[in-house]
C-alpha cells in the first residue's frame, strides 16, 4: 500500500514520493507519471533538453512539443510555458533529494 509524502507543490502540479516503494509521482496537468529515481531524472534532463531547444519559440502556449514515453504509442504534448512550469517543479523536487543525498552521506 503506497503511503505519500509531497515532496513539492504548486498552483501547476505536485511531485510526491511512496514511502513504501519509492516511486516518484509527478501530477501535472491531467497527467500523473509513476516512475523510479532513474527514471525521474531522466525524465528530468528529457523536459530540460525540449525546454532548452524551444524555449524561444514565437507562441509560447502553442502545445507543439512532444515528449516520448517508455509507451511507443503514447506522447506527452506540452507547450514551452507549461515546460517552463513542469520543469520548475522537476529541478525543485532534484534539488530535495540532492540535499537528502547529502544530508543522509553526511549523517553516515
Amino acid at each position: 500500500m503506497c503511503c505519500f509524502k509531497t515532496l513539492y507543490s504548486n498552483e501547476h502540479g505536485y511531485i510526491t514520493r511512496c514511502a513504501s516503494c519509492r516511486h516518484l509521482h509527478i501530477a501535472f496537468g491531467t497527467t500523473v507519471l509513476a516512475l523510479n529515481q532513474e527514471q525521474f531524472y531522466a525524465y528530468a534532463e528529457t523536459v530540460n533538453s525540449c525546454y532548452q531547444a524551444n524555449r524561444n519559440r514565437y507562441c509560447p502556449d502553442q502545445k507543439a512539443i512532444q515528449i516520448p514515453t517508455i509507451v511507443k504509442s503514447i506522447l506527452l504534448l506540452y507547450s514551452v510555458r507549461e515546460l517552463s512550469h513542469l520543469l520548475h517543479l522537476l529541478t525543485e523536487v532534484k534539488e530535495i533529494l540532492r540535499k537528502e543525498h547529502l544530508f543522509a552521506f553526511n549523517y553516515n
